[in-house]
């Protein structure tokens, strides 16, 4: 079907009036504007000009305005209150917002001069200009044309604006809907091809006008030995490397979007291809994110494609070397002469850092060392020798300062209270006392942490006479579920490991043995079996356990010696607890 039997033309002479008709010259006192809400018009102008601030337009906001001849509303219109043009007697013609997903009850009611409502203009190549209301409107109040007997709306065939024209007698112009802008859901795909199995991902696409119908799209692969693609823009791979796969419109060939396909081989790991990208390859999926071999650290974006040079992942950087590898320790950037220091997660380094009892300095944006120089920092000076070294004097202290019996530690030459880093370990100084705070629990920003004797923090299980207590790699007091090991514990409201008791958590009951760790399979607690599934959660009901059942009551104790009713049936069950059919 061809583009010009599928297109209403306009006449030259409606084209040439709205043209005319666009210009506006309302000034801004005219309206009556609060929080993007335009509340009233006020002018006198025949074609006002809606600021591109409002976002919606009040109930009755040009109610009974006699001279408006010409609205157009602009894109930044998201809704239309009730009433909102009623009896504007003068007004002639109206261009929607592409925005509006509802015109609303007795929107025009009373024009009585309305002649046209359309939308905003269309023009592509070789294909005439026309003017429907947006697919987009989905809902009709009612009236909304009430005392319009002169009113054509232009539409698209099939939209909820034509279905109320044609069941309220409204003269219409529709069309059906040619697609003439497509976007793709990602700006690249990866997928994975073994001999026995091909990754494969359905491309969602945004297309406008949403109301055309997806089979005016035609697809294709560049590339069907790499993947091919059906005509629901279903992709499946058919071998490893790189393709494109195009959409394109049907009737207008100029509309396309091309999406690159990148088929990776699922048996390899690392594995560059044709993009000039590296990528990784786990089993049937690939890596996205930090992924770890041979005690080498990678990081992939979400396309799958391994990254290089600095990296921000969650507010921190990283350095990445040519093959991809994170780098820790000193780094420098010989071109710019800098030098940065990656710690040993690979996060850069800012602020002060104390290495072998000398300090260094970190810009705090850039990371970039300070050296061979006086640099002021928080409104002190200090001085750096040409290898970042800093160089005591001018009284200004950094470090540690033991007085009595108690340590101390200064930044910027004053003393320093809360966190601080000093070689691998965290301490902390007391906000009022300033003191190191060593063999004791403290509780920071709704957490609780214990300081060793030496005052370094304490990560891992640490056990106070027969109470245990686990800490997080921040420090953190656990409480819940912990997993160390291939077991896991549950540690109560106030941190204790549970140990010789039941749990009960989620709405699941456990047991937690005199070790501490979650009990599963078969247990005999207090004269009774009982059995707890894989997830550690108890069972109840009927259990199939290698071949033979058995009954679990509600509290979990196993039935056994006895026949019982189960559903209006009689089970008998032995000494073992197993069903004797």
């Amino acid at each position: 079907m061809t583009v010009q039997r599928r297109w209403l033309c306009l006449t030259l002479v409606l084209v040439m009036a709205f043209s005319t008709l666009l210009a506006g010259s309302a000034l801004a006192e005219d309206f009556e504007i609060k929080d993007g809400v335009l509340i009233k018009y006020n002018g006198t102008d025949t074609a006002p000009v809606i600021p591109s601030s409002v976002t919606a337009i009040n109930a009755q906001a040009f109610s009974q305005n006699t001279t408006v001849t010409n609205i157009v509303i602009p894109d930044t219109v998201t809704s239309i209150g009730n009433n909102a043009f009623e009896y504007c007697t003068s007004l002639k013609y109206v261009t929607l917002s592409d925005k509006l997903k509802e015109l609303p009850d007795s929107a025009f009611k009373g024009c009585a001069n309305l002649i046209i409502v359309q939308g905003k203009q269309q023009a592509l190549k070789g294909v005439t200009i026309y003017y429907p209301v947006s697919a987009n409107v989905t809902s009709m109040g009612t009236g909304v044309f009430d005392g319009c007997p002169k009113v054509v709306v232009d539409c698209f065939k099939g939209s909820a604006v034509e279905t109320y024209a044609i069941n309220n007698n409204i003269k219409y112009n529709s069309i059906d809907p040619i697609i003439y802008s497509i976007k793709a859901g990602a700006a690249q795909y990866v997928l994975t091809y073994s001999s026995t199995a091909a990754g494969s991902v359905t491309i969602p696409l945004t297309i406008d006008p949403e109301i055309a119908a997806t089979n005016e799209l035609a697809w294709s692969s560049n590339n069907v030995a790499v993947a091919k693609v059906s005509s629901a823009g279903a992709v499946t791979a058919t071998g490893v490397g790189v393709c494109k796969v195009v959409v394109a419109s049907k009737d207008i060939n100029e509309v396309t979007v091309s999406v690159p396909v990148v088929v990776l081989d699922a048996t390899k790991g690392f594995q560059k291809r044709e993009d000039g990208n590296t990528y990784h390859c786990t089993g049937s999926s690939y890596s996205t994110g930090w992924y770890s071999e041979n005690g080498k650290w990678y990081y992939f974006n979400d396309l799958g494609i391994m990254q290089t040079g600095w990296v921000s992942v969650n507010g921190s950087w990283y350095y990445l070397n040519a093959d991809g590898v994170m780098q820790t320790g000193w780094l420098e950037d010989k071109a710019n002469n800098t030098w940065y220091y990656l710690s040993a997660s690979g996060a850069m380094t800012t602020g002060w850092l104390e290495l072998n009892n000398t300090w260094f300095y970190f810009d705090k944006t850039t990371g970039a060392m300070y050296a061979d120089g006086t640099y002021t920092i928080d409104g002190k000076q200090y001085t750096f020798d040409k290898k970042g070294a800093w160089i005591p004097g001018g009284g200004s202290t950094v470090g540690w300062k033991k007085e009595g019996n108690d340590w101390y530690f200064y930044v910027n030459g004053a003393l320093y209270s809360g966190w601080v880093k000093s070689g691998n370990s965290w301490y902390y100084m007391d906000k009022t006392t300033y003191k190191m705070v060593a063999d004791e629990f403290i509780y920071d920003a709704g957490h609780y942490y214990y300081l060793a004797p030496s005052g370094a923090m304490v990560t891992g299980w640490k056990q106070f006479g027969s109470t245990w207590y686990f800490f997080d790699g921040s420090g953190a007091m656990v409480t819940g579920w912990v997993k160390s090991g291939s077991s896991w514990y549950y540690m109560d409201e106030y941190g204790v490991m549970v140990a010789n008791d039941w749990v009960y958590d989620g709405g699941y009951v456990y047991y937690m043995l005199s070790s501490g760790a979650m009990a599963t399979g078969w247990r005999y607690l207090d004269g009774d079996w009982y059995y707890f599934l894989s997830s550690g959660a108890m069972a109840t009901g009927w259990l199939k356990d290698g071949g033979t059942w058995y009954y679990l009551y509600a509290d979990g104790s196993m039935a056994a010696n006895t026949t019982r009713n189960i559903d209006g049936v009689f089970y008998t069950f032995n000494g073992s607890g197993a069903w004797v059919e």
